[in-house]
């Protein structure tokens, strides 16, 4: 029977957290191996597994067997293997924000608590962004999981937001256009263009025709620090600034704000920092490190907020909530005292 936190001693409880790096680690490298994909034709023998993955047989059955108490796999009679939910979705795992590169960076925790510094650059040799485009695979295994995640989050959102009024939208920074299509579908009167790097909106316009929308969206690839597509009311940056330190998310938005059409608004969906000592403020603590390591960002509070669209000449006019959390949609107009 699984011991209850609350009543497990200090020592037991240290110890569970103190082994707890077993369990990402072991489903770390499994989805590394390709365990998932081989499972998704069918259960498959140990023997057989070692010898797709170049593994040793006597080692990867514990391995195995330890993901089928993860629930990751099933254990079946004769030291077969079948798949799970989750193993049909493993190879997600292997990617820059929770694999191999991830568990690399935070092993690097000493020495950003020296420097106060990000160290995935010191470590690897190259930015975050950097390292995504020269290793294809892991890239597009990140992408593949923050637009499951975006598929997941979209309605809320879509709901919060009002782009009554609006002719167009830019969707800044939006992956392949989940987010987008969800909201051309809800404002069918409503244009709308994807931004974000060629490599990024490779697989945007299969996206756009599947949601039926494919005819009021344009696909433009692109770096949007470097600049965005001029003459929208609305662009949107969702789930972009918690992953950018405060002069690239400046910089993103005042780039917004130069190509904002006249009494249009510039939008941010993100997680919203709670305030300090709160329940929910130390909930988002292991993630807020995981965004300094790996991006030297982090959530921000209202108040933060404020002072980033204040230096990039918009005035924070709206907070509305979203259906989700801590999300919410901030909604910033030009500030007409600023001389930008």
């Amino acid at each position: 029977m699984e011991a209850d936190p609350k009543t497990m001693s200090p020592d037991l409880k240290l110890r569970r957290l103190a082994n707890a790096y077993q369990l990402s680690r072991a489903v770390q490298v499994a989805a590394r191996l390709g365990i998932g994909r081989l499972l998704r034709d069918g259960p498959m023998s140990c023997p057989d597994l070692a010898r797709a993955t170049a593994t040793d047989g006597g080692v990867l059955i514990r391995l195995l067997r330890f993901l089928a108490e993860l629930q990751v796999v099933e254990e079946l009679p004769g030291n077969v293997f079948g798949p799970t939910p989750v193993s049909n979705v493993l190879h997600r795992v292997d990617n820059i924000g929770q694999g191999e590169e991830a568990w690399a960076t935070w092993s690097a925790l000493p020495e950003a608590l020296e420097s106060g510094r990000p160290v995935f650059s010191e470590v690897h040799g190259q930015s975050f962004y950097e390292y995504a485009q020269s290793h294809p695979q892991q890239g597009a295994n990140w992408r593949e999981s923050t637009e499951a995640f975006a598929a997941g989050l979209a309605p809320s959102l879509v709901d919060a937001l009002d782009l009554s009024g609006a002719a167009s939208v830019v969707d800044v920074g939006g992956g392949q256009g989940t987010l987008l299509a969800e909201i051309l579908r809800r404002y069918p009167d409503c244009r709308g263009i994807l931004l974000d790097l060629p490599e990024v909106v490779r697989g945007a316009p299969a996206v756009l025709k599947k949601a039926g929308i494919s005819r009021r969206c344009e696909v433009s690839p692109g770096d949007a620090l470097e600049g965005v597509p001029v003459g929208a009311d609305v662009y949107l940056l969702s789930r972009v600034l918690f992953n950018w330190q405060d002069e690239q998310a400046v910089r993103l938005l005042s780039r917004c704000r130069g190509a904002v059409n006249p009494g249009g608004r510039v939008m941010v969906a993100e997680v919203l920092s709670p305030p300090e000592g709160t329940p929910e403020r130390r909930a988002l603590a292991g993630a807020d490190l995981h965004h300094f390591l790996l991006w030297g960002s982090k959530f921000r509070t209202l108040a933060e907020y404020e002072t980033l669209f204040g230096r990039a000449g918009l005035v924070l006019a709206e907070v509305r909530e979203v259906g989700a959390g801590d999300w919410r949609i901030l909604e910033g107009r030009i500030d007409l005292g600023s001389r930008r």
